[in-house]
């Protein structure tokens, strides 16, 4: 189980037991605490609950809301696991195996610059550090939320194995893992090996390919709530409303008219013609109920997963001068999931059927022919657009340490990170060929061909009728529908050497330091075939493809840093003060893109009396541009949107993003203060609070496309200059979001870790009972961008999956006698608004949501050197929160909520 223990309550106890200790967060080796909160969670609360990934353990905790999984569903393109630390992207929080940066791990086609934690050894894993206030003057870019240490356990000596399997209780979403790890001594103990080996698959859970109305994987998934503007709004009226059942009106499977004077005319599936409901409370693109699509029941629950990592290690020690070491990592996946449904009208209005058409029925020909209509627009989607993602990531490092003279340290290392990924997406459409395929008339002799092919008879244009709902054949898929692929390669070298020891001693202790250089250099190439770097002559912007067109990418950058920390014991053993420690570290970092740039921190541990401890620290950190962010050519895709110039409708639009070379480091300012307690008169007692306050500025980010378009209507005419409207009718035609060095993001709030440990006696049965409350209180997370009103999504539990409740915890019962151990855990996400941006809806449907509780049940029996444990989580299939959307992402917040329902899951351990 994924729960946490201060790291200062063991910090004080193990400096009874040795002079030198490691804390995350500090590059100085000493027994005394350090001032930033680091959480640790050690390895058997990790497997306690039986997670398919150590990813899955860490995400149970309230810190790491928002983290992207394929286990939290939604549509999206993340193939693996990247964890979100405060809610502030994962590209902030920084993470690290036995203190050293891993390389990036994001595949081709998704946002790079993520590392994604699946191929860390979790079996080797001895504990996991969370330093929950910023952290770059210790260890460097990106660290802006904090950072994540891995610690493996270097000295594990034997052989140990673990097999488990897992279903729900609806019997989907089938996943097992097995893996194998070993160490051992050789030469007299001067030399050590490790090696580790973990096979995993978990299966996809989806809706019906084609989203037929109530084909779901869960009931509360069949449909969704809407929000939509208020068609009555007025004096007294709310702005907006919500609506029973949102679907997209304007895109049935069979088509529809959606010009002219057959406007309102579908299609059976063989292609006939038929009167169309577009159901209650049109709102631009979207209506409750009526014949069209609803995007609730196919949107995926869970993303199939396969991966295998492998890890070994080899250490030698030559002299107490001296220890070498080297480490390989190997990781392989495949993620694969639906993301979401292909439309024509999103291709663009421009792809209509002429009045020649070969497929019209006479009826809508004859109609267009009295009312001089030359075209007509069809509103018509397709199944479900399919992506898979290849990724292989390897690592090899070499490195030592030892002593050098008395007290003093030194370490060393160099690494090579390599990365290689595909992303292949079917059921996409080059538009190019799909408006040819479309455009089909009669020829000379009656049959069915291209307009094109009158005129070039060798083009091989496969004609398509887009009236009803057929399958499509081969030729036509391999005309207009061909297989989409990117693939990337991406490396990384760093280099670091550092020493730290101590510089002379006073009254108070020891004045330590620490200091050291290092090297990053950061390469990317990605690949893709010719449609996604064409200019797209329907829309003129980039891109043939229908969705995700992102050109061939390359870039590099590299950066030198030197940093220095200093722990001082100011004052000790005096009445109000047992102990008085502080803390400062700085590090200049000089990017070849943007130049230097200074971080640093300073904080302070006070003890007034033994079991009380009162910490502090301030702290100047930053986050260097991704080479994605800085190099990435214009790329568009899709999106609808509410448009406040057009009465609040919602409508289609084709956003346009890019990167852009002239970005800035982010700057983040950090300032953590809290109290920890661990009462000699409570034996077994510890609780730590803390409140944390983190600004970054120069923020670089793209903005949603809805947030563009609201920012822009709220007066920021910087943004409005990125919206691009049809001069004659006004409607939106698309949305640049270019990353921007946007104004500011803040958040703060108060993490709370309460935890009492004591033995009991039921009768003659001993044993030992834990209870253990963590939790996060946010109380904002703003984003604003120049020229607009600042946005707070703290408390926003329906905003496109980006807000945070302001409440979130974990709380666990646990009991151990004898062989046995019971533990059960509940998880907390409290509740909030449906959006933080609207004041006000219907009476009897609130801007809000109510709270949700779920229930994790594990036990586990120990027979010898074997343990079998079993799970049931979400006990009592508690469904997530249906939240109101004004878009087509689903019913729910598929980050903050269990989506899967109650699941078993079994397995066994043993170690010799």
């Amino acid at each position: 189980m994924a729960q946490a223990q201060s790291v200062q309550a063991q910090a004080e106890g193990a400096a009874t037991q040795a002079s030198d200790i490691v804390v995350t967060g500090s590059r100085v080796a000493t027994a005394v605490n350090a001032p930033t909160p680091v959480t640790t969670v050690d390895t058997e609360q990790l497997a306690a609950s039986s997670p398919t990934t150590i990813a899955d353990a860490l995400n149970q905790l309230p810190a790491f809301a928002n983290s992207q999984a394929p286990t939290k569903g939604g549509s999206s393109l993340y193939g693996g696991n990247f964890l979100n630390l405060r809610s502030l992207g994962p590209g902030r929080s920084l993470i690290l195996l036995d203190g050293q940066r891993l390389p990036t791990t994001s595949p081709a086609g998704s946002p790079v610059g993520f590392v994604n934690v699946d191929w860390i050894p979790a079996a080797l894993v001895k504990q996991v550090d969370t330093v929950t206030g910023g952290a770059s003057a210790a260890y460097g870019s990106d660290a802006v939320a904090g950072v994540v240490n891995f610690v493996l356990d270097h000295d594990f000596e034997g052989l140990k194995g673990e097999a488990q399997y897992g279903i729900t209780s609806r019997g989907d979403n089938q996943n097992y893992k097995f893996g194998l790890s070993g160490g051992g001594s050789f030469a007299d103990g001067r030399g050590h090996v490790l090696f580790s080996f973990e096979h995993a698959k978990s299966d996809e859970l989806n809706g019906d390919p084609k989203n037929r109305p109530g084909k779901a994987p869960r009931d509360w998934a069949r449909s969704g709530r809407g929000l939509i503007p208020n068609p009555n709004a007025g004096p007294g009226q709310p702005a907006y409303i919500t609506i029973p059942d949102l679907r997209v009106s304007a895109f049935p499977l069979g088509g529809v008219v959606l010009s002219g004077a057959a406007f309102g005319t579908t299609f059976t599936p063989d292609g006939a013609s038929a009167p169309y409901d577009f159901g209650t409370n049109v709102s631009g693109a979207v209506a409750s109920g009526g014949g069209g699509y609803s995007p609730a029941p196919g949107i995926p629950l869970a993303n199939g997963l396969t991966r295998t990592s492998a890890y070994g290690r080899v250490s030698y020690e030559f002299s107490e001068h001296a220890t070498l070491y080297a480490t390989l990592m190997y990781s392989r996946g495949n993620n694969a999931a639906g993301i979401g449904h292909a439309f024509t009208a999103l291709i663009s209005p421009s792809l209509s059927l002429s009045v020649d058409n070969a497929y019209l029925p006479d009826d809508v020909r004859t109609k267009m022919l009295a009312n001089g209509e030359q075209a007509v627009i069809i509103g018509k989607r397709f199944d479900q657009l399919r992506a898979e993602q290849n990724n292989t990531a390897e690592r090899m490092s070499l490195g030592g340490d030892g002593e050098i003279a008395g007290n003093w340290k030194w370490q060393a290392h160099v690494q090579r990170g390599r990365v290689t990924s595909e992303t292949i997406l079917d059921g996409n459409f080059d538009t190019i060929n799909f408006a040819k395929a479309i455009d089909a008339v009669r020829a000379p002799d009656g049959t069915i061909v291209c307009r094109s092919t009158l005129t070039s008879p060798t083009d091989g244009c496969v004609p398509y009728n887009l009236l009803g709902d057929r399958p499509l054949t081969t030729e036509q898929r391999a005309y207009f529908q061909p297989t989409q692929e990117y693939r990337g390669k991406g490396s990384q070298v760093t280099a670091e050497a550092s020493v730290s020891g101590p510089l002379f001693s006073t009254r108070a202790g020891e004045v330590s330091i620490a200091a050291g250089v290092g090297y990053r250099k950061e390469k990317l190439k990605q690949f893709t075939n010719q449609l996604a770097g064409l200019t797209n002559p329907f829309t003129g912007l980039p891109g043939a493809w229908a969705f995700l067109n992102q050109p061939a990418l390359a870039g590099s950058f590299d950066v030198k840093e030197a940093f220095a920390e200093a722990q001082v014991p100011l004052l000790s053993d005096l009445p109000a003060v047992r102990s008085l420690d502080l803390n400062f570290a700085v590090r200049y970092s000089d990017y070849s893109t943007s130049g230097g740039q200074t971080t640093w921190k300073a904080g302070a541990v006070w003890s007034p009396v033994e079991g009380v401890r009162f910490r502090a620290s301030k702290s100047r950190d930053a986050r260097a541009p991704s080479v994605t962010e800085l190099f990435s050519p214009s790329s568009s895709g899709f999106a609808i949107v509410r448009d406040p110039q057009n009465g609040n409708q919602s409508v289609p639009a084709i956003p346009v993003q890019s990167g852009n070379a002239q970005l800035m480091p982010e700057v983040g300012k950090t300032f953590t203060a809290g109290v920890v307690l661990q009462p000699s008169f409570v034996p077994g007692f510890a609780a730590s609070i803390d409140y944390y306050r983190v600004k970054i500025t120069n923020v670089i980010s793209t903005l949603n496309p809805q947030q563009t378009v609201d920012q822009c209507a709220a007066g920021s005419a910087a943004l409005c200059d990125l919206v691009t409207r049809d001069p004659t009718t006004n409607a939106i035609v698309s949305i640049r979001t270019p990353f921007l060095n946007l104004s500011s993001l803040r958040t703060s709030g108060i993490d709370f870790d309460v935890s009492y440990r004591r033995n009991v006696n039921f009768g003659s049965q001993g044993g030992i009972l834990n209870l253990r409350l963590f939790a996060t209180y946010v109380h904002d997370l703003v984003t604003e961008a120049p020229g607009s009103p600042a946005f707070d999504l703290a408390g926003d539990v329906g905003f496109g999956n980006e807000g945070v409740p302001h409440w979130t915890g974990l709380g666990s019962i646990s009991y151990e006698t004898g062989p046995w151990a019971f533990q059960l855990q509940e998880h907390y996400v409290g509740g909030g608004t449906v959006s933080n941006a609207l004041l006000s809806v219907r009476p009897g449907s609130k801007n809000e949501v109510k709270a949700n509780w779920w229930t994790d049940l594990t036990i586990r029996r120990s027979i010898g050197t074997f343990e079998l444990y079993g799970t049931v989580a979400n006990l009592f299939d508690q469904d997530p929160r249906s939240v109101a959307t004004a878009s087509i992402s689903g019913p729910t917040n598929y980050r903050l909520y269990d989506t899967l329902g109650r699941r078993f899951v079994a397995g066994a351990r043993f170690k010799f």
